[in-house]
């Protein structure tokens, strides 16, 4: 029996190719710990083809969706697999997208294939840069981790778009989350004065009788009496009101 053959189109490619990575990703930090602000999330995963997969990734990706806050810190945050390459030098690195927190790759360089059984160890830290505001309390969240595999293009597919900042990229299986969370309480700390002030006053001040030393005839020394607000613990300089109205 002679069968016809037919090329490949961008259809059978979509269908009959699919990558199916499995990912299992737990916390090994405490489970019931709030995180705050600069300390790590430490993530252990396993990586592998279920037995249904039908696509490999050049390279492979596996890709890591966290909040806004949250930061992989190059040369702060670490990772560790037992991941080995002979088809590229460097056989995993870590793509943060310039830094800005949020999303961020491990990206496999030689692939992610059918005889991979991948694992990987990694911490993320919690709010770095302080976005969160100082008392907006316990925030329950989780990092999304999802596979990616890189194509090459047949038969019109994957698309072939050069500005792409994902090109080439499809998803290769379901994603997981990491449940956490992670809190910014408020702050009680004293402020501190870094110089002595000394102020006579009372609570029944009027115009006629302003505190002593509180005012200054001359109009290049301001008032000496101050409000000092500080929205927290991690601003290093407190906002002084001075009577006036002027900020400083």
């Amino acid at each position: 029996m002679v069968e016809s053959l037919r090329p490949s189109t961008s259809t059978d490619r979509e269908s009959m190719e699919q990558g199916d990575v499995v990912i299992e990703a737990f916390l090994t930090s405490d489970p019931g710990k709030e995180f705050e602000a600069t300390e790590k999330l430490e993530v252990a995963s396993v990586i592998y083809h279920s037995e249904n997969s039908t696509a490999e990734g050049y390279p492979g990706i596996l890709r890591v969706i966290a909040p806004a806050y949250m930061s992989f810190v190059e040369g702060s945050d670490t990772f560790s697999t037992n991941y080995t390459s002979t088809l590229n030098e460097t056989n995993l690195t870590v793509d943060t997208f310039g830094g800005g927190g949020g999303t961020f790759d491990f990206v496999f360089g030689g692939g992610l294939t059918y005889a991979d059984v991948v694992q990987l160890n990694f911490t993320v830290t919690v709010d770095p840069t302080l976005m969160r505001a100082v008392g907006s309390g316990v925030e329950d969240s989780a990092l999304v981790l999802t596979p990616v595999c890189v194509r090459n293009v047949f038969a019109s597919y994957p698309p072939d778009d050069a500005d792409s900042p994902y090109e080439h990229q499809t998803q290769c299986g379901s994603h997981v989350g990491v449940q956490f969370a992670s809190t910014a309480p408020e702050c009680f700390d004293i402020i501190p004065l870094e110089v002595e002030q000394c102020v006579w006053a009372s609570s029944q001040i009027s115009a006629d009788y302003p505190p002593h030393h509180s005012t200054s005839d001359d109009p290049t020394q301001g008032d000496l009496v101050e409000t000092i607000m500080r929205g927290g613990p991690y601003e290093k300089h407190p906002t002084h009101l001075s009577q006036d109205g002027s900020l400083r």
